[in-house]
């Protein structure tokens, strides 16, 4: 079902998951309920790994995006899965070099980007080429656009706004264009 928890940063850790289907956010939260989107996860792709390896408390949260099936991996079958294969000890670790890396782009950009550019490179990493055309067929929240870059919705709105008066976009309902 969507919005719902299925781990807490801090949360003791007993496995991983696989996401069969579906979409899944990884995030923190602040005590004010303020969240920054640390990555967002979909069909195929896996999550909770650092805790099977390392066994210390979640260092974020997971919530669900939509309707989402998962595939639960306890500590025991992981490493039994290890010990069986172990070439998947491989693709684990690029798995968490991949995250690194991400989550080093995520910092930069925080550190060395004006909240305009990190919307419009969000924009344009969620736009898709239609016939010429960067869309967006099913345009963020405002608050969700905040979460993922790190700001406020208010700035969201005034920038979504200024974006589209100097013809950067184009928002037609749900739809967001990329014109420049």
């Amino acid at each position: 079902m969507k919005n719902t928890l299925i781990m807490g940063e801090g949360d003791l850790s007993c496995c991983a998951y696989i996401i069969n289907s579906g979409k899944v956010k990884i995030f923190l939260s602040d005590e004010h309920g303020k969240e920054i989107v640390l990555s967002e996860l979909k069909s195929g792709e896996y999550f909770g790994e650092m805790a099977l390896i390392d066994k210390e408390e979640r260092s974020a949260a997971a919530m669900t995006m939509e309707d989402t099936e998962l595939t639960v991996i306890s500590q025991k079958n992981f490493r039994e899965c290890l010990q069986s294969y172990p070439e998947i000890a491989e693709r684990i670790m690029l798995g968490l070099v991949t995250n690194l890396r991400e989550a080093n782009k995520k910092i930069s950009s925080l550190v060395f980007m004006d909240a305009y550019e990190r919307v419009a490179n969000m924009l344009l990493a969620l736009a898709k080429n239609q016939k010429g055309l960067l869309v967006i067929d099913e345009k963020p929240t405002h608050q969700h656009i905040a979460n993922v870059v790190g700001t406020s919705r208010e700035m969201i709105t005034r920038i979504l706004k200024n974006m589209a008066a100097d013809g950067f976009i184009k928002i037609a309902g749900k739809q967001i264009t990329v014109m420049k």
